[in-house]
């Protein structure tokens, strides 16, 4: 819990805002010294709604690098520019902070790092990747979701991992 309050205390965290910028500092400060490999991935594409590119921050962390064998883990931390499926139509075009959809699998993808850092993995690599940019699509338009973890399995690092759990919500 937290992990999720310290999250929520950026403020909303879609791509190019004050608490996005403040999310990957956070994000690094806490992974950085626990994983094998930290590794920030850069992705600009073309915003699929406004004229300027949309900068996103995909967050990979690795644990036992070495180990042919491994899982990725991953949730989303960006949360919705816009929230809106709200039933208060004056709320649709305010942002969300994101507590239950971005923060919490993040929050648990914390501990779990904590973990694979205090209690090392022996025959197992673990992949962890915050995805960024998951959360851009309008209601009823599917395309413009998931556009950090497309641009991630266009450059997934080797070994690759042979399964994958998602945590979101």
């Amino acid at each position: 819990l937290k992990f999720i309050n310290e999250q929520c205390d950026l403020g909303p965290r879609f791509p190019g805002s004050t608490g996005h910028r403040n999310a990957i500092k956070y994000f690094t400060k806490h992974f950085k010294p626990l994983g094998d490999e930290f590794t920030i991935m850069e992705e600009v594409i073309a915003h699929p709604y406004e004229t300027d590119s949309l900068r996103m921050s995909n967050i990979f962390t690795r644990f036992n690098v070495n180990a042919p064998r491994r899982i990725l883990l991953m949730a989303h931390w960006d949360t919705r520019k816009i929230a809106d499926k709200d039933p208060v139509k004056e709320n649709r075009a305010l942002p969300i902070l994101g507590a239950n959809d971005g923060a919490s699998g993040v929050a648990v993808l914390m501990v779990l790092a904590e973990m694979f850092s205090q209690n090392p993995l022996i025959n197992l690599g673990i992949d962890i990747l915050l995805a960024d940019g998951e959360d851009v699509g309008h209601a009823g338009d599917s395309e413009n979701f998931g556009l950090g973890t497309r641009e991630f399995s266009k450059h997934i690092p080797l070994p690759r991992p042979e399964a994958a759990i998602c945590l979101d919500m």
